[in-house]
């Protein structure tokens, strides 16, 4: 090290004057970037470990406050608490939660068993969306396997999913079009969350059905074909895909898969097409009869047990 300092002190000496005031203001400015930026790092460092802390703890508790005053601002004013509502004291955390198949009748059940083999996601996601379908079926008076087929053709159950041209969450709505809609639900944000992007699509859908006559005529206008002579093949999409989930509703979740795996059409796909509604009447004749069944089945086994005691 010596030899060097030796060797470049000499190399100076000999150095013309610009040189020698060239490499002084060189070296001199290294060394200041360098202080510069170790002190730079030193300031990232301890923001990362301490200077965020405060902030973080503000924030948590800026969010306990908002959830506590919506909390109580629902009790006074006995509002439901709705599931996609972003105000809705510990939404998030009620959308992470398994809903218990006691929760859900029969054909929900046979419902989220499809979805879930079918699409290869977990149950638990599955089931909340069944039960969100039939909540807002019942509200819109909407068909809730028509909107399953949707959610499982737009998004194949994904509540991320977004478009290139700005289609976004489980039903991939235009949030940019229908920015009125999602204000009940607090604004576009809650674009991704699943039960407001499935109400929103629930009140779309609904609509062009109204407007158009059919569910075939809806569906073209749903997906953005209004002005087209085709809908390139979606509406025929959507309504295999709801002859498969019917198929589920009957409890035929395997059959119903295995058509999946095939692209193939249930018993139903043409009455579908001819279809000029889809109300939540049209769902609830599914759990009607599988209530029946099981009671049928109840009365024939305390029936049996009381012959033969």
């Amino acid at each position: 090290m010596g030899q060097l300092s030796e060797q470049f002190t000499r190399q100076m000496v000999v150095m013309p004057p610009k040189w020698k005031r060239f490499c002084t203001v060189s070296l001199v400015g290294g060394a200041c970037g360098l202080v510069v930026a170790m002190g730079g790092i030193g300031y990232g460092v301890y923001t990362t470990f301490f200077g965020d802390k405060a902030s973080i703890k503000t924030g948590v508790e800026a969010m306990s406050d908002a959830t506590q005053t919506a909390s109580s601002q629902a009790s006074k004013e006995n509002v439901p608490m709705r599931p996609g509502n972003p105000s809705v004291a510990g939404r998030d955390n009620a959308l992470k939660q398994a809903v218990p198949d006691t929760a859900l009748t029969q054909t929900q059940q046979h419902l989220a068993r499809y979805l879930s083999r079918g699409y290869r996601v977990d149950y638990d996601h599955a089931a909340r969306i069944v039960s969100y379908a039939v909540q807002i079926g019942q509200e819109h008076n909407v068909d809730p396997l028509l909107v399953l087929s949707i959610v499982a053709i737009e998004s194949s159950l994904n509540p991320k999913a977004e478009s290139s041209v700005g289609a976004q969450g489980l039903m991939q709505v235009h949030t940019r079009v229908h920015t009125d809609k999602f204000e009940e639900h607090g604004g576009l944000h809650a674009a991704f969350d699943p039960y407001a992007n499935m109400d929103v699509g629930t009140q779309i859908i609904k609509g062009y059905i109204k407007r158009t006559g059919s569910v075939v005529g809806g569906l073209k206008w749903y997906v953005g074909a209004s002005r087209h002579k085709t809908d390139g093949g979606y509406g025929r999409r959507v309504l295999l895909e709801k002859s498969r989930i019917t198929l589920a509703a009957e409890g035929k979740v395997d059959h119903a898969v295995n058509l999946l795996r095939r692209q193939g059409q249930g018993p139903s796909y043409w009455d579908s097409r001819a279809a000029k509604q889809a109300s939540f009447a049209d769902y609830l004749k599914f759990d009607l009869e599988q209530e029946a069944d099981k009671n049928t089945r109840i009365g024939a086994s305390e029936l049996l047990v009381s012959s033969n005691p």
